[in-house]
């Protein structure tokens, strides 16, 4: 990172210039405050990455500072309690509601150590919330593109970096992630039937129907031209379930074309989840998705298919889903 910026607010000028040294041997730039209400304007006056305080500062107190910086700043600084030699600094952390504390006197070693930690945690949090920032505008532009309906649809193609970086993070934080393929029934039959306007307006209702029950957060892409496939963040089995049932009672509702009374459409909605499958990849999940789908059309459509596999052994099993929940057009793959 560039040089950081470090506020240090004590009382103690000798302490004050030791630390000082150590600072800038990061390199570093020292701020220096001799009480916290100087502290408090150097704060609201320029950005810092760390701020070191001593816990026997008077009102306002190392802890309202911390207090203050955790409530106030959207991106708050690294903060470091000091703390002397016979106090258990881990409490003393806790309880200033600081990431940490040192012992002073301190080696110099151990001191720069513990700053550059600091230092870098507070760079690594400030660019996870980048990531976190940029990820979200990512999914609402693809939901804003998803407006028009058809064609308009964003593709799969275009944005499966976005889809394996979800399945990873999901991996890698341990929650849920699912899967909807949403397929609308005998499309070639039905397509014959319409013209490319009238494609598009039923495209368009199958949209409205699929997005009443998703969040800014989850993703529609259009799959093998006539397949939606909705990625579904944090959602368990039983939770994308629920919303595919949802979606095909919508659909099995919307009146077909004033030329067309007799045309009945239909979706059949498959539900795969990370939590159900023995490996939590997206061609996995696909796949697995795909033969709910291949299931519901030798059904006769109008369904959703629970798509589940049996975990491996050393993979704990999920709980099982309430069948008292599940709609009656509702089916296990």
């Amino acid at each position: 990172m560039d040089q950081a910026v470090v506020l240090l607010i004590d009382s103690d000028s000798r302490r004050r210039q030791e630390l000082s040294r150590v600072v800038e041997a990061l390199p570093g730039e020292v701020l220096l405050a001799a009480d916290g209400q100087e502290g408090l304007r150097v704060l609201q006056s320029r950005p810092v990455d760390l701020v070191i305080c001593c816990r026997q500062l008077a009102s306002p107190s190392a802890a309202e500072i911390f207090a203050y910086i955790a409530d106030f700043f959207p991106d708050p600084p690294a903060t470091l309690l000091l703390v002397d030699d016979e106090q258990q600094p881990r409490q003393a952390a806790a309880s200033a509601r600081a990431d940490a504390a040192l012992a002073w006197p301190a080696q110099r070693g151990a001191a720069s150590q513990l700053l550059e930690l600091l230092l870098r945690q507070a760079e690594l949090q400030t660019r996870l919330k980048t990531l976190e920032e940029e990820n979200l505008e990512l999914h609402r532009a693809a939901a804003r593109l998803t407006r028009g309906g058809g064609e308009d649809f964003p593709r799969f193609d275009m944005f499966k970096r976005v889809v394996v970086m979800e399945l990873r993070k999901a991996r890698r934080y341990g929650y849920p992630l699912s899967v909807l393929l949403v397929a609308i029934d005998r499309f070639e039959e039905v397509a014959r039937w319409l013209d490319e306007a009238q494609r598009k307006s039923l495209f368009r209702s199958v949209w409205q129907a699929l997005h009443r029950d998703l969040r800014d957060t989850d993703l529609t892409l259009l799959f093998a031209e006539e397949k939606l496939l909705v990625l579904m963040p944090h959602t368990n089995l039983e939770g994308a379930v629920v919303v595919a049932d949802r979606v095909r009672q919508r659909v099995a509702a919307i009146p077909p074309p004033a030329s067309l009374v007799e045309l009945k459409v239909t979706v059949s909605l498959s539900a795969a989840s990370t939590e159900n499958t023995r490996q939590a990849r997206l061609g996995a999940l696909v796949a697995l998705a795909m033969k709910g789908i291949e299931e519901a059309a030798f059904k006769g459509g109008d369904l959703v298919i629970v798509c589940t596999e049996r975990p491996p052994d050393d993979k704990p099993r999920p709980a099982p889903l309430d069948i008292g929940k599940l709609g009656d057009r509702t089916f296990f793959l």
